[in-house]
């Protein structure tokens, strides 16, 4: 039933949802009355019924044919009725036409009244039986409030041609009640997308009446065979049949456009003409309604009305149509809506002329073609393309050596008049290729992200001669090997002519002034590829010339892009770039040559997407006869010329630099003031060091321990710390007296400190040092102990190597019941990992297995490469080549509940299916080279991409949707699903990890990892595990509150795959070839050794506190140690005896560096100790005033 450009379902839904009852009303009732006495409702309509029909079977008379109503099904189109009825009379039953094309739209009358027009038929009809869409669902089209004029920000916005969507799809459903058509009884409906084709049949069960959309064909004249089939899948998706027709032809005699008329609306007009013809249902005043179908399915449109004249129906078992010429254009097709057309008669449509002239020298030829084409985003580019393309052919339609010139030209009505000249050469098809610059023109004016250009017309010129007017770059030589900034590098280049002798051009290119020192390579290649070489392809008569358009260079308007458009090189310009290692920032379209690198660091930033960031170049060019190919390259020498002198003692003595003095700690207003470590900046330490101990929250499960507290301000701002232990212990008491909202009171009433300019004090204060911060902790060294984005140091799992192989790199892992599986490099290798062993199980031959994957029966498939082969391993342990692939890598493996299963590859981004007994199919491509992982969940599957980071949602049906696009700057994104099926991403390479739920919404767990993330699995446990370089990350808590662990070892590896298993045992892959595990029986001690603190000057350390959580059987103690070396060697302190209880005075001698280290012990495997907070006062030294 439904039409052929009602593809897109579910877009519609939201649209048609906002329609307000619309399953109960007409859609154009409250814009249009009804005239009971002209029209009759749907209500009103009753099987058996009779009525008669209107429409022209041959010329201009319109003739009647009976109809009878079998039924009427309610909301079936859009949520409204269709009526079902039996067609009799005429060519439909005497010449067995059946469903006629182009009857669309013949009205139906029931006692004198219009009810309906023909809209659908059924599919391979042995019986006239057809739907009509009622007349009052039509006069829809009629709505004055509907647009006027098509929308371009509408269409803008449209990611496929239908911009009005049917949420009808094909499948059987039940009607609700029979049907009786004959002698057969009907219980189930079924819709066809498409019109029937025989090679595509299937018989529908017994009691299913299968309708499809009765096409509408238009009259296609003045182009080949081979341009007709290029319309008909340009048109597929609008639900337009491209037939030849006979054209459009002269008849003087008025022909009135009445219901039942024949009327057509045209695409082309001219030397080439594009008419689909239908019938008029409806007309009122100059207003018309016709096909009782959507034509495009575009809303508000722009096309010409014509009359028509039927020559002849031609009858057919598969599918009958009226064979029609447009005659006169009488007015303008002004909506596409989804129950029929309507038009104005007397309007004109805004169409663009196309003027095409081709020469052929060689054949002595000349032909102009003349024609108009509609002006849509969609349409318009392929119809002048056709029209300019089949204008050539006309000429040229036979393959042989061909060396067209091609100028054209395109007006437009914002930016005047855009002009290129080229030249082409290919030996099999010049008609193609001489529209290279058309094509990428119409692209950038339709498809632009800024703005909207109306194309006033179009002209192109193409001087074809039969030659080979080609040459190839054999060489090129430079004057030197070294040269200085501002020199000018003069460049040979020999190149050869087709069937000619070698000749030379020499090519000048100029250093800049600014040029750094270093290697350079110059490139010397043809206009048409920016430096890459064409493809030679072997074709009929000889070598093809491939000269694929060079991209444009990135653009911020539309005006950038058509100076770019421009300016772009031409095929028979010989080019040298000479690649500099100095970059260029490209910010809003302007470039900015050279940049220094300390504004480089800056627009280097990601947060900013407005820049861009690339190799500054230079070129230089010549004008040559010939389409060049081939490329040559030379490495140049960039050397400064140096006149400092070397050795040797200065003639003078060097003039003193004053000394800047070096910031010392001082005490800021409300508390100690912040020791910036000037040597070691670090935003964890200065966030979270040096401060006055804060009013925290704590779990009341928390230990708490004393913490050395700010004192009072005095008026001048300057900080009084208790100077005695039993002052301190006062104003701590005082402070722990203070709670809710006196303490916040205090907490906002703190001054902000000044990190850039310390505050002179009259006298020493002591200071603290407190790192209470994952970021702070993390600056240390971690050895059994994991640190939670709480900043929390807990006991965590051991890094252990569990086993050695024999491979090089273990790119994938995966846990099954009876063992673990290993995939390795570099020679292909699966290993079996059980107990104490690990056996090679599978060899497949090829370099790197990738991916595995298990289905519910235990079979065990690799996806190798270089060769894309997937191989499986049955739980008999015999194994074989399953499927060879049609891409060189299979990255990722998943397995449906089916035993489906799916691969994702590269470099061309396919997802392959591939059923249980080995055939696969390509199932979609994703809009990235490398699908690197695939996951199942809910049905859906979903693939991520290795160049863009982009998370796709792939449906059974093939489309391909994004479903999350991380943050800027990932290259890479990985994803996983749990035992429930939600979704998780991990991103490279900065390294963060998302949550995402199955409409695309993302929660942010964890950013900043140490690398990108490399593997990513969930355990059976609740917890997400994610390797990232040397690092292992644990992520559990809630989406609201994460807690992400972080678990380190001092030796460990990069590693690339990880696994876990039912019993949550976590186990990961190396760069080394080697497995590691986390061991949970080790969570009996670990350690913390803290970064270094340097206080500035030699310093005397007091009272070390800390905060922890130590359940029964655990226990925290901390040992210090000091020197005056910034980094811990022979010359420090011992570490210091173990200190069990906070806030004792640290034992270490008096030093300028200090750290401490944290030994956190369990004897109970149940129990872990939490530490959240280390705090140490020291008083540094006096220093000599500056």
């Amino acid at each position: 039933m439904i039409h052929l450009s009602w593809r897109n379902t579910r877009r519609f839904l939201a649209i048609i949802a906002a329609l307000p009852a619309l399953a109960a009303a007409s859609p154009a009732t409250a814009a249009i009355k009804i005239d009971p006495k002209e029209i009759m409702r749907v209500e009103e309509v009753r099987p058996g019924m009779k009525g008669v029909g209107r429409t022209v079977f041959q010329g201009v008379k319109i003739e009647p044919f009976d109809v009878t109503v079998l039924g009427v099904l309610p909301k079936e189109n859009l949520g409204r009725p269709l009526i079902l009825v039996r067609m009799d009379g005429g060519p439909i039953v005497k010449r067995e036409a059946n469903i006629i094309g182009g009857m669309s739209g013949s009205p139906v009358y029931i006692n004198g009244r219009l009810v309906g027009a023909v809209a659908y038929g059924q599919t391979f009809p042995r019986e006239p039986i057809a739907m009509l869409t009622p007349i009052e669902d039509m006069l829809e089209a009629l709505d004055p409030a509907l647009p006027d004029k098509p929308s371009w920000a509408s269409e803008r916005h449209a990611t496929a041609p239908g911009l009005l969507t049917s949420p009808l799809g094909p499948g059987e459903r039940e009607l609700e009640s029979p049907v009786r058509i004959g002698d057969r009884t009907y219980e189930r409906i079924a819709f066809r997308a498409q019109p029937y084709h025989v090679e595509k049949a299937r018989r529908p069960r017994p009691g299913t009446l299968e309708m499809a959309p009765i096409a509408t064909p238009a009259m296609v004249s003045g182009v080949s065979s081979r341009s007709l089939e290029r319309l008909a899948e340009t048109f597929a998706p609008f639900g337009v049949e491209p037939v030849s027709g006979p054209g459009a032809m002269k008849y003087d005699k008025p022909i009135p456009l009445v219901p039942g008329s024949a009327a057509g609306a045209s695409l082309v007009v001219g030397d080439i003409d594009m008419t689909a013809v239908g019938t008029v249902t409806y007309r009122k005043g100059n207003q018309i309604l016709a096909f009782g179908h959507p034509f495009l399915q575009m809303g508000a449109v722009d096309l010409p009305l014509t009359t028509a004249w039927v020559h002849d129906v031609f009858p057919s078992i598969q599918r009958s149509f009226k064979i029609a010429s447009p005659v006169k254009i009488v007015g303008s097709v002004r909506q596409d809506r989804p129950w029929g057309i309507s038009a104005h008669i007397g309007q004109q449509s805004d169409l663009i002329p196309l003027e095409a002239t081709i020469k052929d020298y060689g054949a002595q030829r000349r032909k102009t073609i003349r024609a108009r084409v509609v002006d849509n985003r969609f349409l318009t580019p392929q119809l002048i393309a056709m029209v300019a393309n089949e204008a050539i052919f006309r000429i040229r339609s036979v393959p042989g050596d061909a060396t067209a010139r091609v100028r054209t030209r395109i007006t437009t009505d914002r930016l005047g008049t855009i002009e290129r000249e080229n030249l082409y050469y290919d030996a099999l098809g010049i008609d193609a290729a001489a529209l290279g610059d058309l094509l990428m023109a119409l692209g950038m004016l339709n498809n632009n992200p800024w703005e909207r250009v109306g194309i006033r017309g179009v002209q192109i010129d193409v001087n074809i001669d039969n030659s080979r007017r080609t040459a190839v770059i054999e060489r090129a030589v430079v004057d030197r090997e070294k040269y200085q900034p501002g020199d000018t590098v003069q460049v040979d280049v020999t190149l050869r002519p087709w069937e000619r002798e070698p000749v030379k051009r020499t090519l000048s290119v100029r250093i800049p002034e600014y040029a750094p020192n270093g290697r350079v390579t110059l490139r010397v290649h043809g206009g048409s590829a920016s430096g890459l070489p064409m493809a030679a392809q072997a074709g009929a008569g000889g070598a093809m010339m491939r000269t694929a358009p060079s991209p444009l260079p990135p653009s911020t308007s539309l005006r950038q892009m058509v100076q770019h458009y421009v300016e772009k090189e031409r095929n028979d310009e010989l080019v040298a770039t000479l690649s500099l290692p100095s970059f260029t920032a490209n910010i809003d379209g302007q470039k900015m040559s050279a940049v220094p690198p300390t504004l480089l660091d800056v627009l280097r930033n990601p947060r900013n997407s407005g820049v861009r960031l690339q190799n500054d170049e230079v070129k230089a060019s010549d004008v040559t006869p010939w389409v060049i190919s081939g490329m040559a390259a030379v490495s140049l020498t960039i050397e400064r010329k140096s006149y400092s002198e070397k050795g040797g003692t200065p003639s003078a003595p060097p003039v003193p630099q004053p000394q800047q003095p070096k910031p010392t700690p001082s005490p800021a207003p409300g508390g100690v003031q912040p020791a910036f470590d000037l040597d070691e900046p670090d935003a964890g330490i200065l966030r979270n060091g040096v401060t006055g101990a804060p009013a925290l929250s704590r779990p009341a499960s928390m230990v708490r321990f004393a913490v050395v507290q700010s004192g009072a301000v005095s008026p001048n701002g300057e900080a009084k710390l208790p100077p005695t232990p039993a002052g301190e212990a006062v104003a701590e008491s005082k402070q722990e007296q203070k709670s809710g909202a006196d303490a916040k009171k205090a907490e906002a009433k703190k001054p902000e400190v000044d990190a850039s300019k310390p505050v002179k004090a009259a006298g020493r204060s002591p200071m603290v040092w407190r790192q209470e911060s994952a970021e702070a902790f993390e600056r240390g060294r971690l050895d059994g102990v994991a640190v939670s984005t709480r900043g929390e140091i807990t006991l965590a799992p051991s890094i252990q190597k569990a086993r050695s192989l024999d491979a090089t790199y273990v790119w994938s892992l995966l846990a099954a019941k009876d063992a673990l599986y290993a995939g390795t490099g570099d020679r292909g290798i699966v290993y079996r990992i059980a107990g104490e062993s690990a056996t090679p199980v599978l060899k497949t031959g090829e370099l790197q297995v990738l991916a595995l994957a298990q289905d519910a029966a235990g079979n065990l498939y690799a996806g190798t490469a270089p060769n894309g082969s997937l191989y499986r391993l049955t739980p008999e342990g015999k194994s074989e080549l399953f499927w060879r692939g049609p891409e060189q890598y299979i990255l990722s493996l998943a397995v449906d509940a089916q035993g489906n299963l799916y691969a994702g590859t590269s470099p061309h981004g396919g997802i392959y299916r591939i059923t249980p007994d080995g055939q696969g199919t390509l199932l979609a491509r994703i809009p990235d080279p490398y699908v690197v992982s695939l996951a199942i969940s809910g049905g859906n599957l979903y693939a991520s991409g290795g160049m863009g980071a982009v998370v796709y949602r792939i449906t059974d049906d093939s489309k391909v949707s994004t479903l999350f696009d991380p943050a800027q700057g990932n290259t890479a994104s990985l994803i996983t699903v749990d035992p429930a099926g939600q979704l998780y991403v991990g991103t490279s390479p900065l390294g963060a990890i998302y949550r995402v739920e199955r409409d695309g919404r993302a929660t942010l767990l964890h950013e900043k990892s140490s690398a990108g993330i490399n593997a990513l699995a969930a355990d059976g446990r609740g917890a997400l595990w994610a390797a990232a370089g040397d690092t292992i990350y644990r992520v559990s808590g809630s989406p609201e509150r994460p807690v992400v662990e972080k678990i380190q070892h001092p030796s460990a590896p990069r590693f690339l795959a990880l696994a876990t298993d039912e019993a949550g045992q976590v186990v990961v892959g190396s760069a080394t070839g080697d497995v590691y595990r986390l061991a949970t029986d080790s969570l009996r001690r670990g350690v913390l050794e803290s970064a270094v603190r340097d206080a500035g000057s030699v310093a005397r350390w007091g009272r070390l506190t800390w905060q922890a959580r130590v359940p029964t059987g655990t226990r925290v103690v901390l040992q210090t140690r000091t020197g005056n070396s910034g980094e811990p060697d022979s010359t420090w302190s011992p570490w210091s005896a173990e200190q069990t209880r906070s806030g004792a005075t640290v034992a270490s001698p008096p030093g300028r560096y200090f750290q401490y280290r944290a030994i956190l012990t369990s004897e109970d495997p149940a129990a872990r100790p939490v530490l959240s907070e280390v705090a140490v006062v020291y008083l540094a030294h006096n220093q000599k005033p500056k």
